[in-house]
């Protein structure tokens, strides 16, 4: 019941984004090594003194097949472009949201899946990933 509930609420928050034409597309391509976690993305929305404005949600538009996705709270260093915005609260460590993706060890290949970032404004960042997850290096053997 929660789960339909969270679904029906991302539904209504993606499509308030997109009537009111907020809703930004990106595509990620990256490269990772099976068994391994990696960064895709670290998401902020700040008011003038370096706050956070509302809460930001991540919802899975299509589920990864080699690995999970998750979203995690972080304090972090931002960037961004040259604002004044970046320039004052670029500096100190501000309330983001984390977007990783963890490889299945024993996974290689190609993982094709969606998430969308939703801001309380309705703005909405949908975002395409393709991963290419390769063997790790074999290790050399220890000295004995």
């Amino acid at each position: 019941m929660a789960n339909l509930a969270a679904e029906m609420l991302s539904t209504l928050l993606l499509s308030m984004g997109a009537a009111a034409g907020l809703v930004e597309n990106n595509t990620l391509a990256l490269h990772a090594v099976a068994g391994q976690e990696i960064r895709l993305q670290n998401v902020w929305h700040l008011n003038d003194n370096c706050t956070p404005t509302a809460p930001i949600r991540m919802v899975v538009t299509k589920p990864a097949g080699k690995g999970t996705l998750e979203a995690v709270p972080v304090e972090d260093f931002i960037d961004g472009d040259d604002s004044d915005l970046m320039r004052k609260c670029g500096t100190r460590r501000v309330a983001s949201l984390d977007i990783r993706y963890a490889t299945r060890p024993g996974n290689t290949g190609e993982d094709r899946f969606g998430f969308a970032v939703l801001f309380q404004d309705g703005t909405v960042w949908n975002y395409t990933v393709t991963v290419r997850i390769a063997r790790p290096a074999a290790q050399a053997p220890e000295d004995e």
